[in-house]
């Protein structure tokens, strides 16, 4: 219903439908609507989904040949998201120019560019409470930083930033530094206790 009768039918979307990182698979593993990993695939294509992003597990394409000649996909639906990806391929212009110039973007990287992000990221700031004026950090306070982002470069760049997931980040911004090395600038190393309490998977 959300993707075919409001996304195409209502609002006209004509673009591709394209699955988030192995969303189609979580429809079984995950939600608990999909009795197998071949009838996840079967309910994601004929609601809509144009394309499957799985990077590394290459089962979705056999389950769906499978599909179509058991007659559980149609052809026309095949067709149909072909078109589609095909259509913005062409618009686009890959067909003839399938790797990006950068001198499209003279600006990238730029100070501008730097200014805008660093103006975006001040503006998103919010003091949620300032209880006896904690803020701003004194130098003969004692603070105690906790938090498996708190030491990071990950967690403040993102996970789209110069690798997949960001698992690379803290070697390539290692000069920059992480919430705990700039409380540590700002009043002293000896002031600040530092404990990561948890990780992202404990």
């Amino acid at each position: 219903y959300m993707l075919t009768d409001v996304l195409r039918g209502e609002l006209h979307f004509e673009g591709i439908a394209v699955t988030d990182w192995r969303d189609i698979e979580y429809l079984h593993d995950r939600h608990h609507i999909a009795a197998t990993q071949k009838d996840a695939v079967r309910i994601a294509v004929n609601a809509g989904v144009d394309m499957s992003m799985v990077p590394y597990e290459y089962s979705f394409y056999n389950y769906l040949i499978e599909l179509v000649h058991e007659g559980k996909v149609s052809m026309a639906r095949i067709n149909e998201a072909v078109h589609r990806i095909l259509k913005v391929k062409y618009e686009l212009g890959l067909f003839e120019r399938p790797v990006g110039n950068p001198d499209d973007y003279p600006k990238f990287g730029s100070d501008e560019f730097r200014q805008v992000s660093l103006n975006a990221a001040t503006e998103a700031i919010t003091l949620l409470k300032n209880t006896n004026n904690i803020l701003p950090l004194k130098k003969d306070m004692k603070v105690f930083v906790t938090g498996p982002t708190a030491n990071t470069m990950r967690s403040l760049d993102g996970g789209w930033s110069y690798t997949w997931q960001g698992e690379h980040a803290d070697e390539y911004a290692a000069n920059k530094n992480t919430i705990l090395k700039a409380i540590q600038q700002k009043i002293g190393k000896d002031n600040v206790s530092y404990e990561p309490g948890a990780s992202f998977d404990s």
